[in-house]
């Protein structure tokens, strides 16, 4: 649980740029012997982009990165990147980098989006541009066991209440691990945060231009903000949306995502009160909720798909609906039909959005990708006290606490020791910044967000009241209009901007 994501009501299941020009998947070889220039991926390690013509005004392409940038000359990767440029080219800004967050999420799918949101302007005056990081989606990516594999492990009980249930789960997370290790060997020493933020440079770079503006949306804020700490010379700008600090402890970021979605849980049972929900009428809410939730743990619902709706999809198909208010009433849905049907259909629907599987019964990347980075991007949990860690955790969301901290994590069986860097964020290097941070945030507390404008030097904060992760482009002109009119004309808000 607790991905962060920028892009949870965006259908992540077509095909994508592999669809059009092919790209390699993490059990092909790298490729290390690039003095030919050129691979089958129509890549070029010479720093260049061999692009290909697609739809709507749309190029796609791929650049060779170093394996190990600390090693220039050694093995290759591939980075798959999108482009559509200013449609008017004689105003023309620069390229404006898009990351949804994850980590995992596909940046090329979601730059498609932005075209067709942003303001007409923004499209105008600047290239957007779209990448897959490294191990996820078109990019070389991560694997870490087959679809029957992630089903099993997708299905599993978070909260195991048997001996028999806690050693089935403990053997799938030991053998998650197990499976990115003999599947993305090659890869996962160089799946970080810093390795991406280089590889963002080495994008600036084939693209030919001296800065980039970056707009990065909850985990996409954490490379965003490394960026700019290595690079802060070379960015014209920075939108940082669902942003959160370096400096969180293991402690702090799993009791505060934790306690921010029992926030958000309690403002869903609110409005369930207020509109009179389908699945609980005039009876109590949070009732009813977790009534239902503990009949799908004592037998699973069927659905229309041939798996049932285990508790753990269940709690995943909640967890999803909790990170916008957009989704509630999908959610209410939902829960009617489960409740009033026996028909888990739509809570598995939920949860398959959350894990990113299609309906052909595939996972893309993202959920492999979401854990390697994530591992490889942590400081190290052996000296920590797990059970006085979810302890203080279930104490600040009783009912949600459990889900995040009952069972290890695949990171717990990493075969890469990690060697992040950690500590508060420092870019004095930088341009002037926005950080934009919600009150009900659930996946990025707001605390979060104000920590991290607090850090960085030349950060401005704007608040935004409301339940959902992340807020622009989720109809608020507020701070919609402040940013376009920042992205365009380097106009700062005013500190204590509320929206």
């Amino acid at each position: 649980m607790g991905a962060c994501s920028g892009s949870d009501e965006v259908d992540s299941s077509s095909g994508g740029l592999a669809d059009l020009v092919g790209g390699r998947s993490a059990d092909e070889p790298v490729d290390d012997d690039p003095s030919d220039g050129r691979d089958e991926a129509g890549s070029t390690a010479s720093g260049e982009i061999d692009w290909v013509d697609a739809d709507d005004g749309w190029q796609e392409g791929f650049l060779a990165v170093p394996l190990d940038h600390d090693d220039p000359d050694g093995p290759t990767i591939d980075v798959a990147v999108v482009r559509h440029a200013a449609e008017d080219p004689e105003r023309r800004i620069g390229p404006l980098l898009i990351n949804p967050g994850g980590p995992g999420a596909a940046g090329i799918e979601y730059a498609y989006y932005g075209e067709l949101i942003f303001d007409e302007e923004i499209v105008e005056r600047f290239d957007i541009v779209g990448f897959d990081p490294r191990g996820v989606g078109d990019s070389s990516n991560v694997t870490c066991g087959d679809d029957e594999f992630m089903d099993d492990f997708t299905a599993a009980d978070p909260v195991p209440d048997s001996p028999e249930e806690s050693a089935q789960v403990q053997t799938l997370i030991e053998e998650y691990a197990a499976n990115c290790e003999a599947e993305s060997s090659e890869l996962l020493p160089y799946l970080d945060t810093v390795s991406t933020a280089k590889d963002m440079d080495l994008i600036r770079q084939a693209l030919g231009d001296d800065q980039i503006t970056y707009l990065g949306f909850s985990y996409g804020t954490f490379l965003g903000a490394t960026y700019l700490e290595l690079f802060g010379e070379h960015t014209r700008a920075a939108v940082l949306d669902g942003a959160y600090s370096r400096s969180l402890t293991p402690l702090e970021m799993t009791q505060g995502q934790a306690a921010g979605f029992e926030h958000t849980l309690d403002a869903f049972l609110s409005w369930c009160q207020r509109e009179t929900c389908d699945y609980s009428g005039s009876d109590d809410p949070e009732a009813a909720l977790f009534g239902l939730l503990g009949s799908i743990d004592a037998r699973p619902l069927p659905t229309d798909d041939e798996r049932d709706l285990t508790v753990g999809l269940a709690w995943t198909g909640l967890i999803q609906a909790l990170y916008g208010e957009a989704l509630w009433p999908g959610l209410d849905q939902a829960l009617a039909e489960a409740l009033q049907q026996k028909d888990g259909s739509g809570l598995l629907a939920l949860a398959d959005q959350y894990n990113n599987r299609s309906l052909d019964g595939s996972y893309d990347s993202s959920g492999p990708a979401f854990i390697s980075i994530s591992c490889m991007d942590s400081e190290g949990t052996d000296d920590l006290d797990a059970s006085s860690i979810a302890a203080q955790v279930v104490a600040a969301a009783p009912r949600i606490g459990p889900v995040f901290t009952a069972m290890p994590g695949p990171c717990d069986y990493w075969p890469v020791v990690a060697d992040a860097p950690t500590g508060p964020w420092s870019a004095p290097d930088a341009p002037p910044v926005i950080v934009v941070a919600t009150t009900g945030d659930p996946a990025t507390p707001y605390e979060w967000g104000v920590r991290a404008a607090e850090e960085l030097e030349t950060a401005t904060l704007i608040t935004v009241e409301g339940d959902s992760h992340t807020a622009y482009w989720g109809g608020n002109s507020c701070v919609d209009d402040a940013i376009d009119i920042y992205l365009l004309e380097l106009v700062m808000p005013d500190e204590g901007t509320r929206c």
